[in-house]
């Protein structure tokens, strides 16, 4: 995760306060602000594994999780 971190912090100059919530069991996660509230959010696998019940699988390119959060729900 560190070298993830690294690469959008230091290559692509995006603006982040680091890996936060380490003290949590699958807590630790990194956030960078893009415009208009947009927010791109890093986890470790195992977290992700750990919250959907997928197991971990052999590292692809192609592993992404999406998520949309909103306010409130609509109706």
């Amino acid at each position: 995760m560190e070298k993830s971190v690294e690469f959008y912090r230091d290559g692509l100059g995006l603006s982040t306060d680091g890996i936060v919530g380490r003290g949590f069991e699958h807590g630790a996660v990194a956030f960078f602000n893009f415009q208009s509230g947009v927010r791109l959010a890093l986890w470790p696998r195992k977290s992700i594994s750990n919250d959907t019940n997928i197991p971990i699988q052999n590292i692809s390119p192609l592993e992404f999780t999406i998520g949309h959060n909103v306010i409130k729900r609509m109706k």
